[in-house]
């Protein structure tokens, strides 16, 4: 099963030059329980991007057709090769991979922490993409909506 995990502004934005443009201790956390143990895959950027690098307690897959070889994680060129690999896996960013996934249909669940704010970003998730989800409010905070997409 292919899961993607992404938290947005209400303007569908994931990201301002090339950083989360906001820190909410509980998405952490949420990301934090949903992928442990589990295989994460996600873009070179993305990867760097990461204050903590490979993530712990995860298998950590990065896609990368410029650097073969990433202390810490398993490169693949293409995601359909690391998912002929890894079928049992988390999408973790960025808006590429996300919107790559989402609109070739990789995708059978998503869980979006949906913040009611907007930050000005300049990457996005394409929400139109998501038509196809049916979704459920899992939690809810005073800043964000924790939602489930499942495959209609």
């Amino acid at each position: 099963m292919v899961q993607l995990i992404a938290i947005v502004d209400r303007d569908w934005s994931i990201a301002k030059n090339n950083a989360i443009p906001w820190s909410f201790p509980e998405d952490l956390a949420f990301f934090r329980q949903k992928t442990d143990g589990s295989v994460i895959i996600m873009g070179r950027k993305t990867f760097f991007s990461l204050s903590e690098h490979p993530l712990p307690g995860r298998k950590n897959i990065v896609l990368s057709k410029t650097c073969p070889d990433i202390p810490g994680a398993e490169v693949f060129p293409t995601l359909e090769q690391a998912l002929s690999q890894y079928s049992d896996a988390w999408i973790i960013g960025g808006a590429m991979l996300y919107n790559y996934t989402l609109r070739q249909r990789y995708v059978d669940a998503l869980y979006i922490t949906y913040v009611r704010q907007a930050y000005d970003g300049d990457l996005f998730l394409n929400a139109s993409y998501l038509s196809d989800f049916s979704f459920y409010l899992l939690h809810a905070t005073r800043q964000a909506d924790f939602l489930l997409g499942l495959r209609c």
